[in-house]
């Protein structure tokens, strides 16, 4: 089974999930070829089971493969496990990628397969990017710890919490020695704002080539924000709006540097 999955892994259909589904398995460690990277994958992570079975983000993923290039500077923000990561990683070659995640049980992971490929391209940083510099709760949602959110929930007493660093993406350029990013990936849960205005000496400068970042109406309405209002941060600096994955309210959208 796991041969078949292996060999089916890299084809990209609309359905395949569903597909997948039908015979492959939900549960367990399985590990997994990842963009040429050995991962141990949970299959009771929603994410992590569409990744082994080769389903996650497929237009995103298409996108990615046709845009990276080797020497870029690839920046992973709510890295997750590390599928763009390592995406990013198998092009980029003597390029970079730093990844971002500060949920820890996302972060062990994240790390073990950098660790155990002997990656050398790819910088995990156990922080989030925001604002400013300091430190936020992360929640977990009450229904699966595996999952963590920085926005906080309408019921915080039903969550648990943990604080993790915050840091902006102008001092990480700085301190990194990033002169320039050529593809973000973000995808943070409503978080985007405030990553972004951590960001603004980046934008404004024209620093950031190309950014794929995840649009939730839901999600931003828990800060105060919206689709529209963030969209309208990338416009207003320069970046035009290449595709809309998913739908307008929910799905991640491209935008490049005019």
């Amino acid at each position: 089974m796991d041969a078949l999955i292996s060999a089916l892994r890299p084809v990209r259909f609309r359905g395949k999930y569903r597909v997948m589904s039908l015979f492959a398995p939900k549960q367990g460690i399985r590990s997994a070829s990842i963009f040429g990277y050995r991962m141990d994958l949970d299959l009771s992570d929603w994410i992590q089971r569409h990744i082994y079975y080769g389903s996650y983000e497929q237009p995103q993923t298409s996108r990615m493969l046709s845009y990276v290039r080797p020497g870029m500077t690839f920046v992973d923000v709510g890295a997750n496990v590390g599928y763009y990561s390592a995406l990013a990683s198998s092009i980029v070659g003597g390029g970079r990628v730093i990844a971002y995640e500060p949920n820890p049980y996302a972060f062990e992971r994240l790390q073990a397969w950098i660790q155990a490929n002997q990656v050398n391209n790819v910088t995990p940083v156990f922080a989030a990017l925001g604002a400013k510099q300091g430190t936020i709760k992360t929640h977990f949602y009450e229904t699966d710890n595996h999952t963590a959110s920085l926005v906080p929930p309408a019921d915080p007493a039903t969550q648990e919490t943990t604080a993790v660093e915050v840091r902006t993406l102008d001092a990480e350029a700085d301190r990194l020695g990033l002169d320039r990013i050529d593809v973000m990936k973000i995808d943070v849960d409503g978080y985007e704002s405030e990553v972004f205005r951590g960001a603004a000496g980046l934008l404004t400068e024209g620093r950031i080539n190309a950014i794929l970042c995840e649009f939730s109406a839901h999600w931003l309405a828990q800060v105060g924000s919206s689709n529209d209002e963030l969209e309208q941060l990338f416009t207003s600096r320069g970046y035009i709006k290449r595709a809309v994955f998913g739908t307008e309210s929910l799905g991640d959208r491209w935008f490049v540097r005019a």
